[in-house]
């Protein structure tokens, strides 16, 4: 037989659970063909003001998955500079990632954007799920507990996929820059597609896409024996000498050929 007291004490703590209300959560990732085109998830670290320029257009590091469960990913660990990483998501990796990231409290930390420091040379942390996200400029220590947590669950995963990816092939995109003066070290480039047709004058940059499948090999080849930290090396056609970056060209990206999140960051 419960005393008074007991009762009392009993009703409390019923009342005290009761009232906790659990953690939101998100409805899990299903893999649709179909939404191919849709970024379902990404994370990524980006800007960096002083970090190699085949960084600039995707970042640092990231990992993508679209609708369709097809990830891209970049590591900034002893990674090849520029190169892209794929692979689809199985389904026990389907279901850890919406166990631990993808059915998250995602509405708990949208529009959390934490500031560190004020500087021109730090990157930014961005994470979202569909149009759900956060970011953190320099790092997100001063960042809600919940954020904190998921970016570095987002990170884990960046690094897993990582593992059981493969490098992504098609077309790339060149930074390139023109110079008349010869440079000690220069590679002759032979291949169908023209750099000097590209970039016709000295002395100026631009972009410029590669479709021919022997090329974007060559290159491809060429960036992982030539390209050091900062991910340029220089090709000769004729008499023309070219700084050239190779960033492989990948999906989901803006006209600018920037992956970019879909809220304003710190740049």
């Amino acid at each position: 037989m419960r005393t008074g007291i007991g009762l009392t004490l009993s009703l409390l703590a019923t009342a005290c659970f009761s009232s906790i209300e659990p953690a939101p959560t998100y409805e899990p990732l299903v893999c649709v063909p179909a939404a191919a085109d849709h970024v379902a998830f990404a994370v990524q670290e980006s800007s960096w003001h002083f970090g190699p320029e085949a960084t600039k257009a995707y970042g640092e590091h990231f990992l993508l998955i679209d609708g369709s469960c097809r990830y891209y990913t970049a590591s900034g660990r002893g990674a090849t500079v520029g190169e892209v990483r794929t692979g689809t998501l199985t389904a026990t990796q389907l279901d850890a990632i919406n166990a631990e990231l993808l059915a998250g409290p995602w509405e708990t930390i949208d529009g959390e954007h934490r500031y560190d420091i004020m500087g021109a040379d730090a990157s930014t942390f961005s994470i979202w799920r569909d149009d759900f996200g956060a970011s953190c400029y320099d790092s997100c220590r001063a960042g809600s507990e919940a954020l904190q947590t998921m970016l570095d669950t987002a990170i884990g995963w960046e690094e897993r996929l990582g593992e059981t990816s493969a490098p992504l092939d098609g077309d790339v995109r060149l930074s390139l820059q023109r110079f008349s003066a010869p440079i000690d070290g220069a590679v002759e480039w032979t291949g169908a597609t023209s750099l000097a047709e590209a970039m016709p004058f000295s002395g100026y940059g631009g972009t410029l896409v590669v479709f021919d499948p022997s090329d974007t090999a060559a290159l491809r080849a060429l960036r992982a024996t030539l390209a050091a930290w900062d991910s340029w090396f220089v090709l000769r056609e004729g008499d023309a000498y070219f700084r050239v970056v190779v960033v492989d060209v990948m999906p989901h990206v803006n006209d600018d050929g920037r992956l970019l999140p879909p809220f304003p960051i710190h740049t």
